[in-house]
């Protein structure tokens, strides 16, 4: 199994309170604020928090934005 590090932006879901939309190279996916946090970190919530947006890498197992949990 490999393990590829893919970009992934998380952007607030417009009319919502908790709701963040997470695009990856191969998926794109609406997550609560929490599980966006417990995926990518602490860093990122800040990030969605301060300026409304975040980038960063994620490493993966496989396609799309699953972790290999």
């Amino acid at each position: 199994m490999t393990i590829d590090a893919e970009t992934v932006i998380c952007r607030w879901v417009p009319g919502t309170l908790d709701s963040v939309r997470v695009t990856g190279l191969s998926d794109e996916e609406v997550l609560s604020i929490h599980e966006v946090t417990r995926r990518f970190g602490r860093e990122a919530a800040d990030a969605l928090y301060l300026r409304g947006r975040y980038t960063g890498l994620h490493a993966s197992a496989g396609p799309g934005l699953q972790s290999g949990d």
